[in-house]
């Protein structure tokens, strides 16, 4: 892979990093997060990715929560999205092993994309907003959680949905076109 960018185009994989690199992959649901991260995995030992762990949201002690909130937005949002939030607080707070680490998605999205949405669509109390805002700006002052990029992955709603069905990952049957094109408005 080469950068574009640059006037002269250097080889991405032999790039010497003097200090370590923290960024997050972020775009809508089915946009090829995972796609990309696996690219970079291969491309370099000097590339460490943190990709998301759908499985901890989709098995809660046995509970399917990420099947739940897609049958029943409104009543597993707050729960899904905590749920989320633990999981990426987890993620960003691993030790890094590598130069460069790529998350996929970052707390950033949780808050200003998801959690949005959700408040749009009126999925969420005034109450749970002002929890997950609090816990929200306190994780931001935390040095783990300084990001040096972040990478959005722009890509249709009718793309994402294509992908989503192709790929048929367990709990996503549910996703809504409507949910896409609102994601995509962020």
């Amino acid at each position: 892979m080469y950068c574009t960018a640059c006037p002269a185009h250097f080889d991405i994989a032999l790039f010497i990093v003097t200090k370590t690199f923290r960024v997050a992959v972020e775009g809508n649901i089915g946009c090829g997060k995972s796609t990309f991260l696996n690219y970079f995995k291969e491309l370099s030992p000097n590339i460490q990715v943190s990709p998301e762990i759908i499985e901890l949201w989709n098995d809660v002690k046995g509970f399917k929560l990420f099947e739940a909130y897609y049958a029943n937005p409104e009543r597993w949002s707050a729960p899904l999205q905590s749920q989320v939030m633990v999981t990426a607080f987890k993620r960003q707070a691993e030790t890094q092993t590598a130069p460069v680490r790529l998350f996929e998605r970052s707390i950033n999205c949780g808050r200003r994309c998801f959690i949005e949405a959700m408040i749009r669509n009126h999925q969420l109390s005034n109450e749970d907003v002002e929890i997950f805002d609090e816990f929200y700006e306190w994780s931001r002052s935390l040095p783990i959680f300084q990001l040096d990029l972040i990478v959005y992955l722009r890509c249709s709603p009718e793309i994402c949905a294509e992908r989503i069905r192709k790929r048929d990952r367990r709990g996503e049957s549910a996703i809504t076109m409507a949910l896409k094109v609102l994601m995509d408005a962020d």
